[in-house]
């Protein structure tokens, strides 16, 4: 969790390129660039922060609603009332209750909750989106996941661990629809077949 927060708050101020555009290097990576980027952007910290396979069960949505659905079927979700820090919270901004924006939980107080969220307005730039950390109230919150932070990686800890991780965010490799990488299996003819489109996809070829 400590590491994920980490990764979230390094990226704030970053904005999009060009303003308004929705284009982000979170996009750009996801391959879904010029869209609404707030879940792209949840996706990549769990990415980069090694805890991509807590992240829709190892793969990949753009979706607020696909992701609390998901969340929901896991049995991952608590109440808005017991949200705290290390929580994805969804919030809704009018009288609904289907999601319309998601932010990482980094601390609460009391009713107030500071979030870190993607595509959202920057205090210091009015004119654009990016990555900041907003101040939410539980009124707004509709839903909360809280992932499995104690189900760790199986290459957490590995010497390839940071190779492991740029690969998956670069869109080269993948895991197992379990949430595994099998570090140590041996890779089949129809995998390498896989990494091969996967390669050629990410050098634009």
């Amino acid at each position: 969790m400590e590491r994920l927060i980490t990764v979230a708050r390094q990226q704030l101020g970053r904005k999009e390129e060009p303003p308004k555009s929705n284009k982000t290097i979170y996009g750009e990576l996801y391959r879904l660039n010029g869209q609404p980027w707030c879940v792209i952007f949840l996706w990549w910290c769990f990415v980069t922060a090694g805890l991509q396979t807590l992240f829709y069960g190892g793969q990949r949505t753009a979706s607020c609603s696909q992701l609390l659905s998901w969340a929901e079927s896991v049995g991952q979700t608590v109440q808005p009332r017991e949200a705290r820090a290390g929580d994805v919270l969804f919030y809704n901004f009018d009288t609904g209750r289907a999601p319309e924006h998601c932010g990482l939980c980094v601390e609460r107080t009391g009713t107030i909750f500071q979030s870190i969220e993607g595509n959202t307005p920057l205090p210091e730039d009015e004119n654009n989106d990016g990555v900041a950390q907003k101040p939410r109230r539980l009124s707004q919150i509709v839903g909360v996941w809280r992932p499995k932070y104690s189900d760790c990686t199986d290459f957490d800890g590995r010497w390839s661990y940071a190779a492991i991780c740029e690969a998956i965010q670069d869109g080269v490799l993948s895991g197992y629809p379990d949430g595994t990488f099998k570090p140590d299996r041996p890779v089949t003819r129809e995998e390498l077949a896989q990494f091969y489109v996967n390669l050629k996809k990410m050098l634009g070829r």
